[in-house]
């Protein structure tokens, strides 16, 4: 089989995590590296030679890569308001694409991915990692079974306070500025960030929520009403966004969802899954991963007819030791890996990934329905399926 060559596009920290991750496999060679910011760019190369031996192309503009460098499949690691497009084009010219998510933050990006996809068979795989975990997986088991009986809500948080996030991008050389000054937006030698824009509407960031729930309860959004705080946060003062925002989704199995999302305020991390937080109601029983720190996973079985039940602490984790050390290895609970697998096996062994396409779009939808709803003070949106 011949060696698959792979260009990254985005030389930030997760793409070049992903690369050097993908390097490892031994099943494909990392080739270019293609980022707007010579500092980023420049960074990330010398970063993969290190840990990994091997140097690669340096592009700096997506054409310079078109033109000098020969590759098979792309990791795509920019803002979800230009990766779509720049993905479509990828995967017209016969490209296989690696996507990190949020994949789109528009209905017409969603439409025009899948479009792509049916147009040149190449293999399309959201990088959502988070299905994988440990107990998320114990989770699909139970539900294969039967065990949860009918499931009829499920919730999910990604509560992630940074005191200083990437606010800003330096216009001279591209570079993103970590602060907590906010008078940067009035410098004209900055431009907001990607994450900037998204954090007025932080529902937008629902995949690490979203999907793992989905996963379990299986069904597809169909409508959304949600609500937010001010556009103006409370307590990271200065910066026009949202504190929190919260939505209540509807899926076509009659299950009822509740995902929020905020980024600019202390809320506390959870044991094993930081930010993250997820519940799943059922008739026969509901499972919860752990509410705090100190807090363990849980598992109810109520008693029929009665008002009785018991509560067990399960001892469900975030890695599951049953993987190899590639993956365990792997990053964010050893899960980073799996994504990367599931790309090489449908491009090289024709395995349908579980984050294909169609995946893909019906997690970003909702979420973009939901930041529609929020400006309309929280009216019922109807979520379209782009199967």
């Amino acid at each position: 089989m011949p060696v698959l060559r792979v260009a990254l596009i985005g030389a930030g920290p997760m793409g070049a995590s992903m690369a050097a991750n993908m390097q490892r496999t031994g099943r494909a060679e990392m080739v270019a590296f293609c980022d707007r910011s010579p500092v980023v760019l420049q960074a990330a190369a010398a970063g993969f030679q290190k840990e990994t031996g091997r140097q690669v192309k340096c592009c700096a503009s997506v054409e310079e890569l078109y033109r000098d460098a020969a590759f098979d499949a792309a990791i795509v690691a920019l803002s979800p308001e230009t990766q779509p497009k720049l993905a479509a084009d990828l995967l017209r010219r016969g490209v296989h694409v690696l996507c990190q998510v949020p994949v789109a933050f528009t209905m017409e990006d969603c439409a025009a991915l899948v479009n792509a996809v049916r147009a040149s068979g190449a293999v399309y795989v959201a990088a959502e990692q988070t299905r994988e975990w440990q107990f998320v997986r114990a989770w699909r088991d139970m539900a294969a079974r039967g065990d949860f009986g009918k499931i009829i809500f499920a919730e999910g948080q990604y509560l992630h306070y940074e005191p200083k996030w990437g606010w800003f991008v330096n216009k001279a050389d591209g570079s993103v500025l970590a602060t907590d000054d906010p008078a940067y937006g009035k410098n004209p030698a900055f431009e907001e960030s990607w994450r900037y824009r998204t954090f007025r509407h932080p529902i937008l960031y629902t995949p690490h929520t979203l999907n793992p729930l989905l996963s379990v309860t299986g069904g597809r959004i169909t409508k959304v009403s949600c609500m937010g705080t001010r556009p103006e946060s409370y307590y990271t003062r200065g910066f026009d966004v949202r504190d929190m925002e919260t939505a209540l989704m509807y899926a076509d199995n009659d299950v009822v969802f509740q995902v929020k999302t905020g980024f600019t305020s202390p809320h506390g991390f959870h044991a094993g899954t930081g930010a993250h937080w997820y519940q799943i109601k059922g008739t026969a029983a509901s499972v919860e991963w752990a509410r705090s720190e100190i807090d363990t996973p849980k598992l109810y079985t109520p008693e029929p007819g009665t008002h009785n039940g018991t509560w067990q602490a399960m001892p469900w984790s975030v890695v599951d030791e049953t993987q190899d050390e590639l993956v365990r290895a792997s990053g964010h609970g050893g899960v980073d890996m799996i994504p990367i697998l599931a790309f090489l096996d449908a491009i090289q062994h024709h395995i349908a990934p579980a984050m294909d396409v169609y995946a893909a779009v019906r997690l970003a939808a909702p979420a973009i329905a939901a930041a529609q709803s929020s400006e309309q003070g929280g009216a019922l949106v109807e979520v379209p399926d782009f199967a």
